[in-house]
């Protein structure tokens, strides 16, 4: 294939040479590609069941030769449901690992097949409909032409440009997909550059001018045209130009600062959470300084992509001095447009297309913008609209082509809307008078009657309206977008039920993991705008969503508390979801350039101390004590703090008072706050299966609250080194075991208070670590209304750091059994129980100071005082500590 390229690439003049080689490395794809692509299967005529095999088959054969009897039938029935049984166990496993190691045969596998809808439209009818969509006689589209002997592309910008290509996209006219060029990229790259390089200064080859519009069935009458849309899939090559080229222009772009301020659409690091907060910070700054109204017009224009009159596109480009070199290769691009239909007679013969611009080309989007980016400047030279943001005036918010106009005084929206009028004049857009909506934000019980037009007709007055999938309402109240998630998240909810039914995949981490890839975003969508708004009850009615599935699929009780639902299927709550998005907002906006609208937003309402939207931010966090400035800054990062932040308020909530735990002290050095898979600096993150959280286990934390115990039990303890497993979660899991089989309900507390590398004299009677261990027992024993908690034992394992002198490994004994003494006298129990951990004496030769120590801890004679011994345990090459599965 190279060779052949090559030929081809080495024979006649520059004139010929881009198509000439376009054709043979489409020739040569189709021929390598269509060896290994998959044969579709002939349907059989009647369905069958996947596992009905040959032997079910015989079986059935064999039934009705020996006869109907009941025993031979018995026979058949277990075989098949054995066959059945074993096709669906099979069947789950095969969707598993398609999640884990193909994500994209997985959700094809998933996805519901759409019905194909059939209609009467003929050909003809389809040709007649995208001529008067894209053909316009009067439009006179032809670009100037501009000389220009730069070569514009590296081989590298090709192989980025190969790489952003996406993958699984519909086939172009000649059946190329970009998985051809990926694939050829090395091969393919040095000759599609000569071709890119050569078209930009010579002309595009007529292979790369025929898209296809393919019709999509939207609602109405099947039978009309008028109630599909169109989109248009370009050729493979004129697509990667496309992109190419996009890229450059705008990067330029952002780098000249010729992008409208009030412009977030399809540019990098801009999202439409920006526009959606900005607008309810002005609307709510209107509110608490003038305490009047704000006026938004909600602007629609008719077809504004398909509509842009390229001649006016061309100096547009000019005037805002886009590179000559990047408007030759768009001039290129758009010399000439042409497409056919396809329909259910086929292909339709060509047409032309001279108006907007390209369906389905990268470039389209950023070539749209910097043209409607003009209305800002328009808008601004103009008097009157507009609300004082900072040191700016902001008259305007742009996605695309989804416009507000916004004005504190219905005069200056009346102006704006004049302004609009000449706009769409000179730059020949249309204005869709039936959908552009007024609404007035106002606290008002009665607004004042107001009239709006737009080249004389009268515009719509409306007290709600969905901006950029959010719904705003007039008052700001956020119960209409409340339902509205909540009633999408049910839907998408049963939906993936009802997939799951039918492929047979019951696989509880599975099923959690689409519910936070297909349900979650539904729900939580724009929660960074109305998340902080929300009540306490409507959190609740969207948690139910999540509720429901975790009964439904692990067959538990409704009435099961939501914390312990939680904790057992080993999700977190969509409220965490959605304060983590809010952090990761935060954190992004934080970063943002001073210019930026959302930077100056956040800036502006930190100023003010009444009712806004930061300030609502701030008080959610500090309802389940999340500090901002604590935060982390990467969102993975992000998520863990607030989960484990709601895990602590959860578990401090949901506590019965009336509950009673068995409480345990884990105290002593290194070995009990836990080094098991710690390596270096790092923990391993390995959690055996002793180790596992359980909802009965609880784990009394640094800031002296009750939460679900997890490893590393002392991770904010003892802070100074890593800490990894310990013996603590297998030794209460052990526990749970014992008190499960005999039948009883136990929930039992972990108080960690072990720090690495101290000695017992660091333990003495009023020594800092001594007195933490107590308060921090007697809080943990009192801090559940009424101190209904029963401690049961102290965990002790420590000594390696006094085998390291003569004094204090001949002082152990006594001062091990003073330590006793001291703790069951201060706190008031003279039989605690107290379990210690004899020290391994590792491997030989054997050090007399460890022989020491290990004696003085076997030889304690006080009561109720036992002794483990560690001795012949692993431990790491550092001699000290126990390797995850001593432990």
């Amino acid at each position: 294939m190279r060779k052949d390229i090559e030929n081809t690439a080495s024979k006649g003049s520059s004139d010929y040479i881009p198509s000439n080689l376009l054709i043979s490395l489409i020739q040569k794809a189709l021929t390598v590609c269509e060896r290994s692509k998959p044969r579709k299967r002939v349907a059989n005529t009647f369905p069958t069941n996947p596992w009905y095999d040959e032997e079910c088959k015989a079986a059935k054969r064999a039934l009705k030769e020996n006869g109907m009897n009941k025993e031979n039938k018995k026979i058949y029935e277990r075989l098949a449901q054995h066959k059945k049984e074993s096709y669906v166990c099979k069947r789950r496993t095969e969707l598993i690992s398609l999640g884990k190691h193909n994500p994209k045969g997985f959700w094809k596998e998933l996805q519901q097949k759409k019905k194909y809808i059939e209609n009467n439209i003929t050909g003809a009818h389809w040709l007649d409909y995208a001529r008067t969509l894209y053909e316009r006689p009067q439009q006179k589209d032809v670009p100037p032409i501009i000389e220009t002997s730069t070569e514009l592309f590296s081989t590298e910008d090709i192989k980025q440009g190969i790489k952003n290509l996406a993958n699984g996209k519909a086939q172009d006219i000649d059946g190329l997909q970009a998985e051809f060029l990926k694939w050829g990229v090395e091969v393919l790259t040095p000759h599609i550059r000569k071709i890119f390089n050569d078209v930009n200064q010579n002309g595009f080859p007529m292979e790369w001018t025929t898209s296809v519009v393919i019709p999509l069935f939207k609602s109405g009458d099947i039978n009309n045209p008028s109630n599909y849309c169109t989109i248009m899939i370009n050729p493979l090559l004129g697509k990667l130009f496309g992109g190419m080229i996009e890229r450059r222009i705008s990067s330029w772009a952002e780098r000249e600062g010729k992008r409208a301020k009030g412009q977030v659409g399809f540019r990098p690091k801009h999202s439409t959470i920006d526009h959606c907060i900005t607008l309810r910070h002005l609307i709510e700054k209107v509110w608490d300084t003038q305490g009047e109204e704000a006026f938004c017009c909600f602007v629609d224009f008719k077809k504004a992509f398909d509509t842009v009159p390229r001649k006016k596109l061309w100096d547009r480009m000019e005037e805002l001095g886009i590179p000559d070199e990047f408007r030759a290769a768009v001039h290129k691009l758009y010399e000439q447009v042409r497409a056919k239909i396809k329909t259910r007679e086929g292909m339709s013969e060509c047409f032309g297309s001279n108006i907007g611009v390209k369906q389905g080309c990268p470039l389209s989007p950023t070539l749209f913008g910097l043209y409607i980016d003009k209305l800002e400047d328009w808008l601004n030279k103009t008097e009157g609209g507009g609300i004082q943001l900072a040191s700016y005036v902001v008259k305007l918010l742009l996605y695309a082509d989804d416009l507000i106009l916004i004005s504190k005084t219905a005069q200056g929206l009346r102006e704006q809307l004049k302004a609009l009028e000449l706009f769409c004049q000179e730059v020949g857009m249309q204005v869709n008078t039936n959908k552009t909506k007024i609404m007035i934000f106002t606290l008002k019980r009665k607004e004042r009657q107001n009239i709006f037009l737009f080249e004389g007709s009268p515009l719509e007055i409306v007290t709600e309206y969905k901006y950029l999938g959010i719904d705003f309402h007039h008052k700001l109240s956020w119960e209409t977008c409340k339902a509205k998630r909540i009633h999408g998240g049910w839907k998408a909810s049963f939906l993936l039920q009802n997939r799951c039914r039918k492929v047979e995949l019951w696989d509880w981490k599975t099923k959690k993991t689409l519910f936070g890839l297909l349900v979650t975003p539904v729900v939580l969508y724009g929660c960074e705008v109305w998340g902080s708004s929300m009540s306490n009850h409507g959190w609740r009615q969207i948690e139910r969503i999540q509720k429901h599935l975790i009964t439904s699929s692990l067959k538990v009780k409704s009435t099961v508390p939501y914390e312990i639902l939680l904790a057992e299927a080993g999700s977190f709550s969509l409220e965490a979801s959605a304060i983590s998005r809010m952090i990761s907002y935060l954190k992004k906006v934080e970063n943002m350039d001073n210019f930026r609208w959302p930077k100056i937003v956040m800036n502006d309402t930190l100023e003010r101390r009444k009712k806004t939207w930061m300030n609502q931010n701030t008080k959610w966090m500090y309802k389940w004590g999340i500090n901002l400035l604590e935060c982390p800054n990467r969102n993975m990062e992000i998520k863990n703090y607030v989960i484990e932040k709601f895990r602590t308020a959860m578990w401090t909530g949901c506590l019965d008072p009336e509950t009673k735990l068995d409480v345990f002290i884990l105290s002593g050095q290194s070995n009990m706050s836990g080094r098991g898979g710690v390596v270096g600096d790092k923990w391993d993150e390995f959690v055996p299966d002793q180790c596992q959280p359980h909802p009965s286990i609880l784990r009394f934390t640094s800031d002296q609250n009750w939460v679900e115990a997890t490893e590393p039990l002392h991770k904010d303890i003892d802070t100074a080194k890593v800490c990894g497993v310990g013996p603590g979660m297998p030794f209460a899991n052990r526990l749970l075991k014992q008190y499960k089989e005999c039948g009883e309900k136990y929930y039992m507390g972990l108080v960690p208070c072990a720090i690495g590398g101290t000695a017992i004299k660091e333990w003495e009677k009023g020594t800092f670590l001594y007195n933490t261990m107590i308060n921090r027992t007697k809080k943990a024993l009192g801090c559940n209304n009424g101190g209904n908690h029963v401690l049961r034992a102290l965990l002790w394992y420590q000594g390696e750091s006094d085998a390291l002198s003569e004094e204090s490994a001949d002082s152990y004994q006594q001062n091990l059994e003073r330590f006793i003494d001291d703790v069951r006298s201060d706190l008031q129990l003279p039989n605690l129980l107290f379990i210690q951990v004899a020290i391994t004496m590792g491997e030989p030769p054997y050090s007399e100071l460890v022989k020491k120590v290990r004696k003085a801890q076997l030889g304690v004679s006080l009561p109720n005082v036992y002794c483990v011994d560690a001795n012949g345990l692993v431990l790491y090459e550092d001699k000290l500590h126990l390797t995850t599965k001593s432990q």
